[in-house]
């Protein structure tokens, strides 16, 4: 069911990104450490789609991103192994400060929409979901016209976070 939801949430971003992209817009795929508190660390999917907003600064953008966790972080808690998975829907705001002709540093900070399961051995543990301030700092590093590799550190809620690598693709 996970991968099936994973699949289905790419699909939908690379076909919306890009029926709709401009010149300048770019979509990134990465694969991030999901790291929650108390839990061993996970693996995350994250997809994202961004448009250049030049008319608030030329530096500025937004996003709007899917993640996914695909290997759930687990912990053992009161002798039983639980997992927890997770996946988010957000918009971002994004500053791009260039450092020379290849390399920018990067902020963001947007809302997210998160939902997260906890599960294992002896039945489901519960769930929490809810909207919340995310904020996030990287960089990307210019391969070519059309492809960017970017690294960022993204904070999804107070005890959710990831640090991702991936492509940025520019169309």
């Amino acid at each position: 069911m996970k991968t099936l939801k994973t699949l289905t949430a790419a699909s939908l971003l690379a076909v919306t990104g890009v029926s709709y992209a401009e010149s300048g817009d770019y979509m990134n795929l990465q694969l991030g450490i999901s790291d929650v508190d108390g839990f061993s660390n996970g693996l995350a999917a994250i997809g994202t789609f961004g448009r250049p907003v030049p008319n608030v600064h030329e530096n500025f953008s937004v996003e709007g991103e899917f993640t996914t966790t695909i290997a759930d972080p687990d912990a053992t808690i009161a002798g039983n192994s639980v997992e927890v998975s997770y996946f988010t829907l957000g918009a971002y705001g994004v500053y791009s400060l260039p450092l020379n002709q290849y390399a920018k540093l990067r902020g963001r900070a947007g809302m997210i929409y998160y939902d997260a399961d906890f599960s294992g051995a002896g039945g489901p543990y519960g769930s929490d979901d809810g909207f919340e301030l995310s904020v996030g700092f990287g960089a990307t590093y210019n391969l070519n016209q059309q492809m960017d590799l970017i690294a960022e550190y993204t904070i999804i809620e107070s005890d959710i976070s990831h640090l991702s690598a991936g492509i940025q693709y520019l169309f």
